[in-house]
């Protein structure tokens, strides 16, 4: 829990609203979203490697998308 904690205060200090203006024009892609439920009411989490890869997104771009 504490590397989580620390991991969390580098890449979110402010939270993960504090990411929408970077990743805003990324979330329109459709690279990455959340569609339905698993049999556990988990959310899951889409990442279409296909337009992952066609809009060449970054890594730390990535990385954003998923802690957003």
């Amino acid at each position: 829990i504490v590397m989580y904690i620390e991991w969390r205060d580098t890449m979110v200090p402010q939270g993960a609203v504090s990411l929408y203006p970077q990743i805003e024009s990324l979330l329109s892609t459709g690279a990455i979203y959340i569609h339905g439920r698993d049999h556990r009411y988990r959310p899951l989490l889409i990442l279409n490697m296909e337009r992952l890869m066609r809009h060449k997104l970054g890594v730390d771009d990535c990385i954003n998308l998923i802690c957003f």
